[in-house]
């Protein structure tokens, strides 16, 4: 008798033989009956909550810069509010120029677009460029403040050296590079009157510069790159964008994968409405409560729908191997698989009791999408199948590929001498989770090749720096203090330059008396440069140039700074790297949070339901459960994974993911062998964890490097856990039947 029949005869003719199994089946059918008694009814009260969600998505906020990734009431973030109260920062794009400007042609280019955009975008609130820098010319019965570079483009076009004379400047290297390759100019924006969907800033301001730089500069050999704050913005735009767009090519994976592995187009169509439905709930429900889009979310749909896609897998493997309507199967597979979504929310949901608003709400929100996408499964389906009965075959075992292999691969038996050194992960793991370390910057969310990511790169190459922070000094008058802790921050090794402003003072007040020093301090007040670095309170700042964008560093100095500021008393160290490098240090805290979370409850349940279900292997359920979980670990260590604000979220989601497969055998084999339910479902848990690895590699298209890296660790995490579930596990009671009858002798 082949495998095939002998599981449809398993299925069909099964005899019940404990209470336990006769209760879950009884809620099974209680579910299924709730669904069928007015499938009119709950598809209309269905729909009517889809519609009216949908009806929110334009109220959904998206917030995408890093100043809303931060957490509010932290130390970091309270002290950048300050620095743009005082000296208004948060809405800077930087623009990077690269040509040759040692030619007068190419600067006086830069110059025109640079004056256009003045005139035209009402939008700009300030400009700070090496052309618009001013000198102090002395006569003796006037003060004259002529620009240091003085173009004069109406002129002869001749190929002088403008720019080697902010060499002679306190802006060297910071607008201008020395070889005259490169030119920074920085825009800062006024904030809209109206709050749109992202924010004060509206994306479309952006775009209006970069089509204005792409026109003016198209058929020429200077090229540009938005930077800075706005510039990271701009490209998280573009990110989430293709991040929508994925959410569709995922449905459309999901229809040719599920025609491929279970021989017919309804399986996709069924499982893709769900899907689509969970969905526009899920993102009604966030705009509802008034919580936001963001980096971490914006793969919430497709990490919700890899997660969940195991439940509705295994209904199909079986209908495969039975041959009968989805009734049955619903009865049969709606506790299990309701304890399988369980686990599944508890992973998500322990990110909501770490440290982070992002996280926490990220967690809440998958855990949510779990619920809702069983409930749309075990609940809704069988409404819509009760209408329309024809659908309630969704498979075609024919057509379907694959079956018998995936019979024959989950009968195969681990060598036992190699158990050892497959269970030494769990040493490995905890070493491994006791030396990561994090290695979380803004920047490294896009990929290397993004335009963002390169124009930092460059800065540093050209430059000397790739991040700038401020210190913000309480009493500019305090000039010997200030001076001696710029000095002492001077000397630290991640640190490029400082941009001082008694050297600024210094350079427009050279050589002149007293009362002409102050007379030009009057007249420069009301210029960009000096409002840059003076307030009108009499406070300062100085702007820190780091060789490095590196958090980890950022935060060392910050402390440093700190210090040398008597914690406060003569200034704070202050800006967007400085509020995101105490951000990111909490990223490691998150993952082990999570990941003791849900390693105790998931176990919790687990060796719950092996006394429920009456299987006497306590503790091989559990430990081959997170055999996956632990081995990721050490790969991530291994393999030096990047530890950020997504990838710290990876180990406790897997945890929730782990085990699923061991709950359906267990199930399957209450009050018997554990060894038969691995037999009727195991070719079920292959199945299902290659689709779900298959799904995995939609993220390698995403626009976010992170969310990348978070598929690749799902997807093979997913691998890791099918062989913990499966070939652990048989393995694991193997050597107990060994160890039994050794005994027994």
């Amino acid at each position: 008798m082949d495998s095939s029949r002998l599981s449809r005869e398993l299925l069909i003719n099964k005899k019940i033989d404990t209470p336990v199994e006769a209760f879950h089946l009884r809620c099974g059918a209680r579910i299924l009956s709730l669904a069928q008694k007015r499938p009119r009814l709950n598809l209309c009260i269905l729909l009517s909550v889809f519609v009216f969600c949908l009806l929110q998505l334009p109220n959904l906020k998206l917030k995408l810069t890093t100043r809303d990734m931060v957490e509010k009431d932290s130390a970091g973030a309270i002290n950048f509010e300050k620095l743009d109260a005082i000296f208004p920062s948060g809405n800077s794009l930087l623009i990077l120029f690269q040509g040759d400007f040692a030619s007068k042609r190419n600067l006086c280019k830069v110059e025109k677009w640079i004056e256009d955009e003045n005139l035209r975008n009402s939008d700009l609130k300030q400009i700070s460029d090496p052309l618009r820098i001013r000198t102090v010319k002395n006569e003796e019965t006037r003060l004259l403040y002529p620009l240091l570079v003085d173009l004069n483009c109406l002129n002869n076009l001749d190929d002088s050296s403008y720019l080697n004379k902010i060499e002679e400047t306190p802006w060297k290297n910071i607008f201008t590079s020395g070889d005259q390759q490169s030119l920074v100019v920085e825009f800062m924006f006024n904030e809209s009157k109206t709050v749109g969907k992202y924010g004060k800033i509206h994306p479309e301001v952006l775009a209006k510069i970069h089509n204005s730089l792409k026109e003016s500069f198209k058929n020429t050999n200077i090229n540009y790159a938005l930077s800075g704050q706005l510039g990271f913005f701009y490209y998280a735009v573009k990110g989430l964008t293709v991040s929508n767009i994925l959410n569709l090519v995922f449905l459309a994976v999901i229809l040719i994968l599920f025609r491929f592995f279970f021989g017919s187009w309804r399986s996709g169509v069924l499982f893709g409405g769900t899907l689509s439905l969970m969905g526009g709930i899920l993102y009604g429900l966030i705009a509802l409560t008034g919580h936001a889009m963001n980096f971490l979310n914006a793969g919430l749909f497709l990490m919700v729908a890899v997660a969940t896609i195991e439940d509705f897998v295994f209904l199909s493997s079986e209908q495969i191997k039975a041959g009968t309507s989805s009734d049955e199967l619903f009865k049969k597979l709606a506790i299990p698989s309701f304890f399988t979504s369980l686990t599944t929310m508890i992973g998500f949901g322990s990110l909501c009791f770490t440290d982070l608003r992002i996280i926490r709400e990220f967690g809440l929100w998958a855990a949510v999408g779990s619920a809702l996408e069983w409930a749309m499964l075990f609940y809704f389906l069988p409404c819509f199948l009760q209408l329309f009965p024809t659908w309630k075959i969704w498979t075609n075992a024919k057509q379907a590929r694959f079956k018998n292999t995936f019979q024959t691969l989950a009968t195969y038996n681990i060598p036992l001498k190699l158990l050892p050194l497959l269970l030494s992960v769990f040493i490995g793991a905890i070493y491994s989770v006791a030396h990561l370390e994090s290695t979380d910057t803004p920047v490294k969310v896009f990929p290397q090749n993004n335009v963002l990511r390169q124009s930092v790169t460059d800065l540093k190459k050209i430059h000397g720096w790739e991040a700038r922070f401020s210190i913000v000094f309480k009493d500019f008058d305090n000039k010997e203090i200030n001076e001696q802790i710029m000095s002492k921050v001077r000397e630290n090794a991640l640190v490029s330059q400082v941009e001082n402003p008694y050297d600024q003072f210094n350079y427009y007040t050279q050589n002149l008396a007293p009362t002409r020093q102050q007379l030009v301090l009057r007249n420069l007040s009301t210029t960009d440069f000096y409002k840059r670095l003076i307030s009108m309170t009499n406070e300062t700042r100085a702007v820190v140039y780091a060789k490095e964008n590196d958090s980890n560093k950022i935060k060392a100095l910050s402390a440093e700074i700190e210090e040398l500021c008597l914690h406060g008393k003569y200034c704070y160290p202050a800006g967007e790297m400085i509020a995101y490098s105490e951000f990111s240090s909490k990223t490691i805290s998150v993952l082990t949070d999570s990941l003791m979370i849900s390693l105790i409850l998931v176990s919790i349940i687990l060796v719950g339901l092996t006394y429920l279900l009456k299987i006497g292997t306590k503790w091989i359920i559990v430990v081959s459960a997170l055999w996956g979980p632990f081995c990721m670990l050490n790969i991530f260590y291994l393999f030096d994974i990047p530890l950020n604000s997504m990838t710290c979220t990876y180990a406790g989601i897997l945890v929730g993911l782990t085990g699923d497969s061991a709950i359906y055998y267990m199930f399957e084999s209450q009050g018997k062998n554990l060894e038969d339910g691995i037999r009727f479902r195991g070719n079920g848990s292959i199945e299902m964890v290659l689709i779900m690895f298959l799904c995995t590699f939609i993220f390698q298209f995403s626009y976010f490097a992170s969310a990348r890296t978070l598929g690749l660790l799902i997807g093979f995490g997913m691998v890791a856990s099918l062989i913990g579930d499966l070939w652990i596990l048989k393995a694991l009671l193997q050597l107990k039947e060994r160890f039994n009858q050794r005994r027994a002798k």
